[in-house]
Formats: C-alpha cells, structure tokens, sequence
C-alpha cells in the first residue's frame, strides 16, 4: 500500500514485536530524511528512543504504529539496523494506514478544571486535574473528592464557563496500587459542548506537534 506518512503530524509511535505484544510507547524520536513526507519502503531511518525497549539486536524485525494528533494511525514492519537499551534505529517497510478512531483518540494534558454536585460535593466547587481527554470523556486526578464508578457531577472548564455532565465508570492505578485517576465519560453533550471540547484537543494537538518539532531540531 503506497501510504505516505506526514512526518510533522506524528505524535507518538508504540512499539510491538511480531507477536503484536506491546512494548510501549514513545515522544522521543527523530527522522533522518529531511522531507516532510515520506511513504514505504526503506527510504527513511526512524530513531526511536524508550525506556521500555525489549532486547534487540541488529536485523530484529517490529512494528512500530506512527499515531497523528488527530487520531489517525499507520502500521510499519521495521528492520533494526543499531539498538542499545534505550533507542535503535530502524528502516521503513511497508505502511499501512489502521482503522480511524479519531474519536477515542486520547490527548495527554494537564488542565486544571473543577467539579461539582448537589450529592457528592454540597453544590460547592472542588479542584481536579484532567490528564487526558477525548471527545468522549476524561482521565480525572480529584485529590479531594473521592469517587467511585458510578457517581455523577458537573465537569467546569474554562474557568467554568463550560460545564458537562461526567459519569465515573472505573479507578485507574499504578502497578504498586497507587491511584492515578478516575475514567470518566461524558453524558448529555450538546453539539456546541462537542465543538468546545474538539478545539480544546485541536489545541493541544498543535502544541504537541510543535514541541515535537523543536525535539526533532534538537537531534539534526
């Protein structure tokens, strides 16, 4: 499939085996062709740098997905040509553009909002963090209100001047049973709430791709 990747729009790339086991993912990385775009195959050296890299060795075959800011994904089979524990570098196969999920495509932020309810905080406001967002709902750090799948409240952004209905559905730890947040989603959203919260991720993904602009200055 002749897929041409738009090396500007790249945000994040993960990395599997052949296995498609995942090994994580990574915002570190730079290309060595100097065009914008490129497309399949073995024309471009990818250096992908993580600290969740398997142990590689020169020839190793993986498939590393190219993650845009608005959603859109592309699978490529890669050959590596170096590696040590931390990055490898690695040729362009074939490209292959993966199912849209423009959606529940999730943008890492760190927005300070507030929440409220008549039932679980007496109508009054309390802070919380949003760490990432979609057009369907958040990841919410609230250190002052506990919550439990199920409960409901008032979302306040922009400094209240939105508020949208947010239902918990799960509680997200870390391996060590440390709570990092609350899964949300987003009930009874109007079509103008929708438009408020898709230019707020249109806005992230603009600086996102900008500071990975300027990580990839750094490297050439």
């Amino acid at each position: 499939m002749n897929v041409m990747i738009n090396k500007d729009e790249v945000v994040k790339i993960e990395i599997y085996d052949l296995k498609n086991q995942y090994f994580g993912s990574t915002k570190a990385f730079s290309f060595t062709d100097k065009k914008i775009l490129f497309k399949s195959t073995g024309t471009v050296i990818v250096k992908v740098m993580s600290s969740s890299l398997p142990s590689l060795k020169k020839g190793d075959v993986m498939l590393l997905v190219f993650e845009y800011g608005n959603g859109n994904r592309y699978r490529t089979p890669v050959i590596v040509d170096d590696c040590d524990k931390s990055q490898f570098t690695c040729q362009v196969d074939e490209i292959e553009e993966l199912e849209e999920r423009r959606r529940f495509f999730k943008m890492t932020c760190h927005e300070a909002v507030f929440i409220y309810s008549e039932r679980l905080t007496n109508g009054q406001s309390v802070p919380a963090v949003i760490l990432n967002i979609n057009l369907g709902g958040v990841l919410l750090k609230c250190e002052e209100q506990p919550l439990n799948p199920g409960d409901k409240f008032y979302t306040a952004f922009f400094k209240g001047r939105l508020s949208i209905i947010t239902k918990v559905l799960r509680i997200q730890k870390d391996l060590d049973g440390n709570l990092i947040g609350y899964g949300c989603q987003f009930e009874g959203v109007s079509k103008e709430q929708e438009e408020h919260i898709s230019r707020f991720i249109m806005d992230l993904q603009k600086k996102e791709i900008e500071r990975r602009r300027n990580l990839e200055d750094d490297y050439e």
